[in-house]
C-alpha cells in the first residue's frame, strides 16, 4: 500500500526561519514527523509521499506575505510543502488550490495502486484534497487523524470568527466522505455522531528511537517546566501565583513559548520572583532542556470544554524525557495513565500551590522514579510503531 499523507510539516529551514519570525514549531508537526518514520516501517506501507502546507498566521499578524514552495525528504518520505500567499483571504484560496493540485498530480502517478490517504486534522483542504485522489483513484481509503476539533480552535476578530463557523459547516458536508477517523480523544466521536466501527482512539505519537535511557545530571536548583501555548485559558497565570505560594525556596518555573505572550506574563508578573519566560526552543532542545529539569507542568484547566476533546500532545514528550509530570486530570486522559503521573486535585491558586508543595517535598530518587516510569510506559506501550501499527491495521480493515 502507499501513503499520502496531508499535513504541516515543514524544512528545518523553513522552521528555524519561522522561529526567528515568532512563529512556535506546532507540536503536531512534530507528532507527523513520528508518524511518517513509522509509517515508512510498517511492514505493509510500500512507500509514503507527504504534501504538506505550514499553518501560520495571516500577514500582517507575522511579516510572512508569501510562503515558498519546497520539495526535500524526511527520511525515506519524499515531502512537497506547497507554498501560498499568506494575504488576508487570499491566503485560504491559494493554500487549497495548491494542496487539491500536487494531490491531484500524485494521484494520476499511482491510478493502479493500492493508495491510502491519511490527513492529519480535520482541515477543508486536506479532505478536499483526499476526495479529489478518490475522484482518480476509486479504491483509495480516506483517513483522518483528529488531535483538536476546530471549533476549539477559533481565534481572532468577528470575522475570523464567522469565516470558521462556514468552514466548520463545510467539514461536517465533506466528513461522510471519510472512512476511518483516529481520534485523540473517545468524546470526539460523540461530537461528531460517528459510527463505532469508523474510529480507534489514539492519544498522540512519539519516536522510541529519540529515548535515551541515560539518567540526565539536573539543574542545580529545583527547575519546574512548562512548555507550549502561553494563552490564559490555559492557567498559565494560576500557576505562576501558585509557585510564589509555596515553601520550597530553590523551586523555579520556567515558561517557554510565544515570544510576545511571554513578553506580557513577565510585564503581567513582575512581582513574581520565582517565574521567568525563557524564550522560544526548537523541539531537540526543548527536550534536551526538560530532561534536566525536577518537573514538568501541565496546568490546563479540566473544566475547558476543549479538554474532553483533545489530548496535549506535550503530554507524550512530557513523559517520554524521564522527569515526572504533574497535569490537571483531564477528561480526555485515560486511566491506564495515571500511575504515571503527578496529579493536581484543586486547581485553585490554593489547590496548586499545595500539591507542588507535596510534589517538590519528595526525594530525588522518587521523582527520577516516576520519571523512569512514565518513560518506560510511553517507550514500550505508546510508541510511534505501535500506534501505527494500530492505525494501518485499522484502516486496511474493511
Amino acid at each position: 500500500m502507499k501513503v499520502l499523507l496531508l499535513g504541516t510539516i515543514v524544512s528545518d529551514d523553513q522552521r528555524e526561519s519561522f522561529l526567528e519570525k515568532g512563529i512556535s514549531p506546532a507540536p503536531a508537526d512534530i507528532a507527523q514527523k513520528y508518524l511518517i518514520t513509522s509509517l515508512v516501517k510498517n511492514n505493509d506501507v510500500d512507500s509514503v509521499h507527504t504534501i504538506s502546507s505550514a499553518r501560520i498566521k495571516t500577514y500582517p499578524s507575522v511579516k510572512i506575505k508569501k510562503v515558498k514552495t519546497q520539495k526535500w525528504s524526511f527520511g525515506e518520505s519524499e515531502v512537497n510543502t506547497v507554498g501560498f500567499l499568506n494575504l488576508p483571504l487570499i491566503n485560504i484560496v491559494s493554500r487549497q488550490h495548491n494542496i487539491i493540485s500536487e494531490a491531484r498530480k500524485w494521484a494520476r502517478m499511482h491510478k493502479n495502486d493500492e493508495v491510502a490517504i491519511i490527513a492529519y486534522s480535520l482541515h477543508t483542504p486536506f479532505l478536499k484534497a483526499a476526495i479529489a485522489v478518490k475522484k482518480i483513484i476509486k479504491n483509495a481509503k480516506i483517513s483522518v487523524i483528529i488531535a483538536d476539533l476546530p471549533k476549539y480552535m477559533s481565534t481572532g476578530n468577528a470575522v475570523r470568527r464567522m469565516l470558521k463557523k462556514i468552514d466548520e459547516g463545510t467539514i461536517k458536508r465533506l466528513m461522510p466522505s471519510v472512512d476511518k477517523f483516529i481520534l485523540y480523544s473517545k468524546y470526539m466521536a460523540q461530537a461528531y455522531n460517528l459510527p463505532s466501527e469508523k474510529w480507534i482512539v489514539m492519544e498522540g505519537l512519539f519516536d522510541a528511537d529519540r529515548l535515551d535511557t541515560t539518567e540526565t545530571e539536573k539543574y542545580s536548583e529545583r527547575v519546574c517546566i512548562y512548555a507550549g501555548n502561553l494563552n490564559p485559558k490555559y492557567a498559565i497565570g494560576t500557576l505562576i501565583e501558585a509557585f510564589e505560594r509555596t515553601s520550597v525556596q530553590d523551586a523555579r518555573l520556567w515558561i517557554f513559548g510565544n515570544p510576545e505572550a511571554g513578553e506580557r506574563l513577565k510585564e503581567q508578573y513582575s512581582e513574581c520572583k520565582r517565574f521567568e519566560y525563557k524564550g522560544m526552543l526548537l523541539p531537540e532542545e526543548m527536550f534536551r532542556v526538560m530532561q534536566k529539569a525536577r518537573l514538568l507542568i501541565n496546568p490546563r484547566p479540566s473544566t475547558l470544554p476543549l479538554s474532553r476533546y483533545s489530548f496535549p500532545s506535550k503530554t507524550f514528550e512530557y513523559m517520554a524525557s524521564g522527569t515526572p509530570v504533574l497535569m490537571t486530570k483531564l477528561p480526555s486522559l485515560p486511566e491506564e495513565y495515571c500511575p504515571y503521573l503527578y496529579l493536581f486535585e484543586d486547581e485553585s491558586i490554593d489547590g496548586f500551590a499545595r500539591t507542588l508543595e507535596n510534589v517538590l517535598s519528595l526525594s530525588d530518587d522518587e521523582l527520577n522514579e516516576m520519571g523512569r516510569r512514565a518513560r518506560l510506559f510511553i517507550k514500550e506501550q505508546k510508541n510511534s510503531d505501535a500506534q501505527v501499527k494500530k492505525i494501518i491495521d485499522f484502516i486496511i480493515k474493511d
